[in-house]
């Protein structure tokens, strides 16, 4: 259909499922914003097939669904471009995120973001960098995340991560990984409640063009095949 940009951020209260039938693009009312935000009480909600763009000082999708059992959100083959960030998951557990082409672009930005957020499907999306980016996939807290057949690509072997895990019993499965600093991570971040110790899986990942594979530190029974 006729390209269309819907101008205004868009935030989901209610189980709504949004799909583009056509080239529909949603752009930040402010930069400041998401151009989607997914609240607790929309959980269980889908967005599929949309550009996202403009939230070039935040992420372009923003999930805070504070542990909501709504059933499981979907962020579907959505194109997310001149953004800060790609995806934030915020106290957000037992979501999809599947098949979303990333473009992240500010020095603090990455492509998807998870804190406090267990048991998230990430899988066979792509995220590039075109700037001086931290990361592809940043796993800051949370457990029992699948990241699986993703495609993460970096702008230089001297900078950054393709993914980066800080917390317990997360599972990465056959991603391919190039052109970062270190293609995979496994970092434990000291804090009251966490001892600084993780564990996890890295099976049959690809990685290539990275100054490091695999980095392992402060970490325990650690499974690499």
């Amino acid at each position: 259909g006729v390209p269309y940009t819907y101008q205004g951020s868009i935030n989901i209260y209610k189980k709504v499922n949004l799909t583009s039938s056509g080239n529909v693009t949603i752009n930040a009312t402010s930069t400041l914003n998401p151009a989607v935000k997914v609240l607790s009480s929309g959980s269980g909600s889908t967005l599929q097939g949309f550009g996202i763009t403009g939230a070039t000082n935040n992420y372009g999708i923003e999930l805070d669904l504070y542990h909501a059992a709504g059933g499981t959100t979907y962020i579907l083959n959505n194109f997310l471009f001149n953004n800060k960030g790609g995806i934030l998951l915020n106290d957000a557990d037992g979501t999809v995120i599947m098949d979303n082409t990333i473009s992240y672009r500010s020095g603090d930005g990455y492509g998807i973001r998870m804190v406090n957020s267990s048991s998230n499907k990430l899988s066979g999306n792509t995220i590039y960098g075109n700037s001086t980016s931290n990361g592809g996939i940043l796993l800051q807290s949370g457990q029992n995340n699948l990241l699986e057949n993703n495609h993460l690509v970096g702008i230089s072997d001297e900078q950054g991560f393709g993914i980066s895990v800080q917390d317990l019993w997360n599972t990465l499965l056959q991603n391919n990984i190039t052109n970062f600093y270190n293609g995979i991570s496994f970092e434990a971040i000291a804090s009251d409640d966490n001892p600084n110790l993780i564990d996890g899986s890295a099976l049959n990942n690809y990685i290539s063009n990275c100054n490091f594979g695999i980095r392992v530190t402060e970490a325990f029974d650690i499974i690499i095949m």
